[in-house]
């Protein structure tokens, strides 16, 4: 699953919420011929902004082990999340995460992170169906 639009940056909003919920995006694409995609297999490298359309079964296999790899090493790293983090000299220092949606906050509470609450007011607005009140807005996880 992926996002591909013609419009927007890579810090776009869209662009910045996918990455929080782990989708590949790719946005301000020019020249994708449209007309031609449908039923087309396409490969949305978010890393590198780049997407392929009917790729190589070797573009593929790559792609395949990319994720492998990704996910190898998000297991590796998950032990360390509860460990404190500290310097070489022993300082203690807090890890914050600047979050826009939800289920970062999750997420980050899981890994034993701080949650700016800023940022995480967006996500109300955005996927809300009407202006939160001030309360309720204030009620959201990681609010401030």
């Amino acid at each position: 699953m992926g996002i591909v639009s013609m419009r927007g940056s890579a810090n776009s909003h869209t662009a910045i919420l996918a990455r929080a919920m782990g989708i590949a995006a790719v946005v301000g694409v020019e020249d994708l011929p449209l007309k031609q995609l449908p039923d087309q297999r396409l490969v949305v490298d978010g890393y590198n902004g780049r997407v392929y359309v009917n790729p190589h079964v070797d573009l593929l296999t790559r792609f395949e082990s990319l994720l492998a790899e990704d996910e190898a090493l998000f297991e590796e790293l998950a032990p360390l999340a509860k460990q404190p983090a500290v310097t070489a000299d022993g300082s203690a220092v807090p890890l914050w995460v600047n979050t826009g949606v939800a289920a970062d906050v999750q997420r980050a509470a899981n890994m034993a992170l701080r949650v700016l609450g800023f940022t995480a007011l967006k996500s109300a607005f955005c996927f809300g169906t009407d202006f939160p009140a001030k309360r309720a807005a204030a009620a959201l996880p990681g609010a401030a």
